[in-house]
């Protein structure tokens, strides 16, 4: 610093207080932003100085690394003295030696391993013997994907890299991660087991149901208590116990920066690789490259809809898992029934005019054969039903029919088995919140109704009131985008309904300009 010279005396006090700053608040974490309020010419200043004590933290960390490397001694400080000193020959003695030191290295290292082993296996029995985990085990049983497991065990252990296609519900996303978990804890194998998610309320959700399968607490989650974890922008709940952590695709790609080649991950799964985007695929092309450099590094890809074979080509001819799912007797019910069931009807003229986007193609055919066959299509239904349907746009999203909707399941008696959990499919927040306010201000949903929506800009807190079962004398309507088609599980679901809108990006150019935007789009 006395070396340094500045034009006036303002400049020096701003050379000396930057530097003062420096020193104070460089070595603490919470205080690593604090350049942040200084003008960029000082704040440049204070990144050259974080630079420098970088570069000489590495350096001192090398050189204390390399003493104590001579302090431990072994194969590489001897083969050192035989190469600075060519006068020493290596005898058979000496080689015999040099072997013999080698081998009582490697021996007094087995100990550590063999603890080790011991230890993780200790854990897994501890967890396995737990009332809890016993009870859930049983429902983990009955998935489908159960009868997959040695399969799916043997496949990992003989490639590098697996693709499991599984069916929406068949427990991939929770139990492969847990297969992979619990085969390599009751082997004394140390693991560190990453599984990415596209969204964040899929990280925590599944992290704390695996959590809770493994027999542990819904609050232990990222504790030292839990083996499980999960890591999403801004928030993260692991610790040095946690081995296995549920994160957002952008965690990983972070995690990637630091060059070490994640080097702490010996699996590394990526669910729903179907939802292509540039996230995903970066990461796809450096895990092609990764692989290369680890060997030992095991990827597992997990879709529903997933193009099998071209991301088998894509990663030389990868083994292909097919897991069936599980279904259920569903009964699908259509617009004009709901108008049928609701006597709704929708006499607005204003409401009468279609409003079609631009993109849409409509064929529109008045010909009285067309309305004959349309006529023909409705028979057993209502003439206010078919003058509903004549008027009413399809196009456009009709709250009143889907609150109508609602209200005829919450109350009639013949959909007392359906109305215990009905789940609403939307486009998006807005959508979300003006069903919300509508049912909070009607009569049949005030007493006795959980009214949950969910969607990522809403807090975690409320998220995760979706997933959870409501008590006695309580039903619940879950407002949701089509996250909830694959992306999460809420298992008390027994009725849903679909807009037929969804939310998606399209680009779209004017005037030789192109930019990306969001529409609804009929689905």
């Amino acid at each position: 610093m006395l070396t340094e010279a500045v034009p006036n005396a303002a400049q020096s006090e701003a050379y000396v207080a930057t530097a003062a700053l420096f020193l104070i608040f460089s070595a603490v974490p919470k205080e690593e932003k604090a350049s942040l309020r200084l003008p960029p010419a000082w704040k440049d200043f204070w990144l050259e100085l974080s630079s420098l004590k970088k570069g000489n933290d590495m350096a001192a960390d090398c050189e204390e690394l390399r003493g104590i490397r001579t302090l431990v001694g072994g194969c590489d400080w001897k083969e050192e003295i035989l190469g600075q000193h060519p006068g020493i020959t290596r005898s058979r003695t000496t080689q015999v030696a040099l072997e013999n030191d080698s081998a009582q290295e490697k021996e007094m290292a087995r100990p550590e391993i063999t603890k080790q082993g011991d230890d993780l296996k200790s854990i897994w029995l501890s967890k396995s013997a737990a009332p809890s985990f016993r009870t859930m085990l049983s429902q983990r049983e009955s998935l489908p994907i159960w009868n997959f497991k040695n399969k799916i065990l043997q496949n990992i252990h003989g490639h590098q890299i697996v693709i499991v296609c599984g069916e929406t519900g068949c427990g991939k996303s929770t139990q492969v991660p847990s297969f992979i978990l619990e085969h390599e804890l009751s082997s004394g194998r140390a693991c560190k087991i990453y599984c990415t998610e596209p969204r964040r309320i899929s990280a925590i959700s599944l992290a704390r149901r695996v959590s809770e399968e493994l027999g542990e607490r819904k609050s232990d989650v990222g504790t030292p208590r839990s083996l499980v974890g999960y890591a999403i922008r801004l928030e993260s709940k692991m610790v040095r116990e946690t081995k296995l952590v549920y994160a957002t695709t952008g965690i990983v790609l972070r995690m990637l920066e630091a060059s070490d080649n994640l080097q702490e991950i010996t699996h590394l799964i990526l669910d729903e690789v179907h939802e292509r985007s540039i996230e995903s695929d970066f990461l796809l092309i450096v895990l092609r490259k990764l692989l290369i450099r680890r060997p030992a590094l095991k990827v597992i890809l997990m879709s529903a809809t997933v193009d099998a074979a071209k991301f088998s080509s894509y990663f030389n001819g990868a083994p292909v898992l097919k897991v069936p799912g599980r279904t259920f007797p569903v009964r699908i019910q259509y617009l004009e029934d709901a108008i049928e069931e609701t006597n709704f009807s929708d006499m607005d003229p204003l409401k009468a005019v279609p409003s079609i986007d631009d993109d849409d193609e409509v064929q529109v055919s008045s010909s009285p054969t067309d309305k004959k066959e349309a006529d023909t299509g409705l028979d057993g239904y209502s003439q206010k039903t078919r003058s509903t349907l004549a008027i009413i746009d399809e196009y456009r999203i009709n709250y009143d029919l889907i609150v109508s909707l609602l209200e005829t399941i919450a109350t009639k008696p013949k959909y007392t088995g359906f109305n215990k959990a009905i789940l609403v499919f939307l486009p998006g927040i807005a959508e979300i919140r003006r069903v919300k306010d509508m049912l909070s201000g009607h009569a049949a949903f005030i007493h006795g109704w959980n009214i949950h929506p969910l969607h990522s800009t809403i807090a975690m807190d409320e998220q995760e009131r979706a997933f959870l079962i409501p008590p006695p004398g309580h039903r619940k309507i879950v407002l949701a985008t089509n996250i909830a088609e694959t992306g999460v599980t809420i298992p008390d679901v027994t009725c849903v309904i679909d807009v037929g809108k969804h939310k998606e990006m399209r680009l779209v150019t004017h005037d030789m300009e192109a930019c990306s935007i969001l529409q609804d789009s009929q689905i």
